[in-house]
């Protein structure tokens, strides 16, 4: 007996706060409308993706994002304490305070 199939589909609404230079994120928000649960923040030390990377997630954006049932969470709000995206873990000489950036938090 062939076994009857089904299509689920989800929607992820992905926005995220950036420079126009694309040099700075401030933030990154992932939105689950389907989902019912709470909203989360997670504040991270520097960005790694920019605006052009809007659909793409880093390893820590996946790990909650694979979690999103346990957590019961139906958004996740990603901040950095410091905005300047680095492609590479930085040195801390390379991280100085960020007063727009801290302003961005606060907002």
């Amino acid at each position: 007996m062939a076994q009857s199939l089904k299509t689920i589909t989800g929607t992820v609404r992905s926005s995220m706060l950036c420079s126009e230079d694309g040099k700075h994120t401030y933030m990154v928000r992932k939105q689950f409308p389907e989902r019912t649960g709470n909203k989360a923040m997670v504040i991270q030390l520097y960005p790694t993706l920019t605006a052009e990377d809007i659909n793409t997630t880093d390893t820590t954006m996946l790990h909650f994002l694979n979690h999103l049932d346990d957590l019961h969470l139906k958004e996740v709000t990603f901040v950095n304490l410091f905005s300047k995206v680095c492609k590479a873990r930085p040195s801390t000489k390379a991280l100085a305070v960020d007063e727009d950036n801290l302003e961005q938090i606060k907002k």
